[in-house]
């Protein structure tokens, strides 16, 4: 299979999602990783009140191509 090569952006909202952030991130990323050479997991908190922001966070090391 031949990874496309245009730059992809997806972007996800994420608000009090602290029991799923990290499923997300790991699957989507594993998504992009296999479609395209070149892509980025942009997450936005949007207004968290739980520990999503901490838990994506730790993610940003072990991750590639995500964005908080």
């Amino acid at each position: 299979m031949t990874l496309s090569d245009c730059f992809v952006s997806v972007v996800a909202p994420l608000a009090d999602d602290a029991d799923i952030a990290e499923a997300f991130v790991r699957e989507t990323a594993d998504v992009l990783k296999r479609t395209y050479a070149n892509y980025e997991l942009v997450l936005v908190d949007d207004g968290s009140r739980d520990d999503t922001v901490a838990r994506v966070a730790a993610l940003l090391t072990r991750v590639e191509c995500i964005r908080l």
